[in-house]
């Protein structure tokens, strides 16, 4: 509804975020009195408060929801779509964001058998708008777009073209043709619909529009498409202009701009084809690279200045790390070094050291601008910016001092050395796993990680278990020293053998069964899997056989416990083979009262 071009900030700050503040055509069209009314996800009310005539806004974070949320929305169609007594809409400007798609989307897939029937119910509510739209007094344009696509599997926020390009329709009640053949048309940016909406509203253009206008809806007039193409292009000029200054004009799509500028001036006055012709391929021309230019000057982020601050914060980090691991040592832990028992340092040398390695830092910042060539305004000349070198020098090297103090002179770090490999594979896959959390593209798979390092786990000990099973093996074959002088290693092998080595099979297996019980996840969620299975009626006997094993696995587990728990596993456990086999179940409950009598 601005105009500008979202980055990966915005879309996160949408939610939750306070109203925006800057131009929007709803800012726009409200100043000029337009009406505008809003039904559907309340995002929207809380980014353009204020701003609606009426409004009704749904949660959008229900996501099982996929009935509600848009019958809140259809009730009020025959309503607002009515128009009163002189052929006249009660709104200049309609807002209808419809939920349900995007939940079964998110929820089964574009697989799933409700995405049809959803599909159907939005066709009608199309042919519902377009029948209303022929009473009324003017023409009116309807816009069907979506906000985002997604994957086949579900989900989206990728970069995929099913989930950045959406179909966009625009149909008018009246006197319409489609200025493009049959198929699908060119392709046009998210940011033209902001300019595109405030000229059906004839509101001027939100002060951060870098769009233009659809070419579906430019006017059929040439002096006034001319017209609309060069107030367009006198926008995008500005914008230009105050982020390149003088150096704009010597830009090509600037020159193109005054050539077109030219044309259109000639064409008012002598009314010549050729010159409108030449005028419309000049502003054309001009726009498209405009828009290119701004778009990707609004998107492109100082990523030298990025690095660092991610570097910054990872020494930091390492720092509060070490400081803490050092409170944590008692006095009878910690090492003291020679230099802070000897000879001590005097305060003049700390401070030649630290400047040193001040100046260490200030020397690598500088090679490292030097070599990438960056245009970062980290590595400009500029004094504001200066004082924040300099200051990314100190803190770099305080951070520098803390971590060298605390981890060679205080903590005892011998416990590490007592860790094996397996140790540090959970601890190295533990904080790996929780990195993960930060990653946009493993939300909702956040559990995907845990599942590889599980099985990496697994099977890291079971090729570990055979090795040591094989190398045995092997040696006792050739009668080696080392197992005629240890002839406990038999009965040892044999546990590993007979033992350990099955059981770390069976469980790698029934880890790989468990993942197939229930498909879970963003991009798995619409696969069927055992669940979906056991829950077909046709199925229902293996349900109840499932349920019942696993009742009689816990009972035999909780019948070693005391009083207490069996009477927890009678009355909760028990109760679902009611639902299933009622004879059963009284027989059994039966079986557990007299165990009880028994332990009592």
């Amino acid at each position: 509804m601005t105009g500008s071009v979202s980055t990966f900030a915005d879309v996160a700050l949408n939610f939750g975020a306070p109203a925006v503040l800057g131009d929007s055509v709803l800012r726009v069209a409200a100043a000029r009195g337009r009406r505008s009314v809003m039904y559907g996800d309340d995002t929207w009310l809380r980014l353009f408060p204020g701003l609606w005539t009426e409004s009704d806004g749904t949660t959008s974070f229900f996501v099982t929801d996929y009935t509600e949320v848009d019958d809140n929305v259809t009730r009020h169609l025959d309503t607002v779509l009515e128009p009163d007594e002189k052929k006249k809409p009660s709104f200049d400007f309609l807002v209808l964001h419809y939920l349900g798609l995007d939940h079964i989307g998110h929820l089964e897939g574009a697989k799933s058998p409700k995405i049809k029937p959803k599909l159907k119910e939005m066709d009608d509510v199309v042919k519902k708008i377009f029948t209303a739209m022929q009473k009324w007094d003017h023409n009116g344009v309807l816009l069907i777009c979506g906000d985002h696509g997604m994957r086949d599997a579900g989900g989206h926020g990728g970069a995929t073209p099913s989930e950045v390009l959406v179909p966009l329709v625009v149909v008018r009640s009246d006197d319409f043709e489609c200025p493009h053949p049959l198929g699908p048309g060119p392709i046009v940016a998210q940011v033209d619909l902001a300019p595109s909406i405030s000229w059906l509203l004839r509101a001027p253009f939100p002060g951060d529009s870098t769009g233009r206008v659809l070419p579906a809806l430019m006017p059929t007039d040439v002096l006034q498409e001319l017209y609309l193409l060069h107030y367009t292009s006198v926008q995008n000029s500005r914008a230009i202009k105050a982020n390149l200054g003088a150096d704009a004009l010597e830009k090509e799509f600037y020159k193109q701009f005054q050539r077109a500028e030219k044309n259109f001036a000639r064409y008012i006055t002598t009314n010549q084809k050729s010159a409108a012709k030449m005028a419309k391929e000049y502003y054309e021309q001009s726009l498209a690279e405009m828009s290119k230019y701004l778009t990707e000057s609004t998107v492109e982020f100082d990523m030298f200045a990025i690095i660092v601050g991610i570097s910054l914060l990872a020494v930091i980090t390492t720092a509060l790390f070490s400081i803490t691991l050092y409170s944590l040592q008692g006095d009878e832990k910690r090492r003291y070094s020679v230099t802070a028992h000897g000879r001590h340092r005097s305060q003049a040398g700390a401070i030649v050291a630290f400047a040193f390695i001040v100046m260490c830092f200030a020397a690598v910042l500088t090679l490292s601008c030097a070599i990438a060539e960056t245009k970062s305004s980290l590595c400009s000349l500029n004094p504001q910016w200066m004082s924040a070198f300099a200051s990314i020098a100190v803190t770099f090297s305080i951070t520098f001092f803390i971590i060298k103090t605390t981890t060679e002179a205080n903590l005892d770090l011998s416990i590490l050395e007592e860790l094996n490999a397996i140790d540090y594979l959970l601890i190295g896959g533990t904080i790996f796993h929780s990195v993960t959390f930060f990653g946009t593209s493993f939300i909702e798979e956040e559990h995907m990680t845990w599942y590889f390092f599980w099985n990496t786990l697994m099977f890291f000990v079971l090729v570990r278990t055979l090795i040591v099973l094989i190398t045995y093996l092997s040696k006792s074959r050739e009668n080696a020293t080392e197992i005629q002088e240890k002839p406990q290693l038999q009965q040892k092998m044999s546990e590993v053998g007979i033992g350990m080595l099955p059981k770390w099979v069976i469980l790698i297996a029934l880890h790989r069964y468990l993942r197939t019980m229930n498909q879970t996840g963003d991009r798995w969620a619409f696969l069927p899997d055992t669940a979906d299975w056991l829950n077909e009626q046709e199925n229902s006997l293996y349900l109840q056989a499932l349920m019942m094993t696993g009742d009689v696995l816990k009972g035999e587990l909780l019948n070693k416990t005391d009083v207490f728990e069996i009477s927890i596993w009678r009355t909760d456990n028990i109760f679902q083979l009611t639902l299933y086999n009622p004879p059963l179940n009284q027989c059994w409950f039966r079986t557990a009262n007299d165990r009880c009598h028994q332990q009592r």
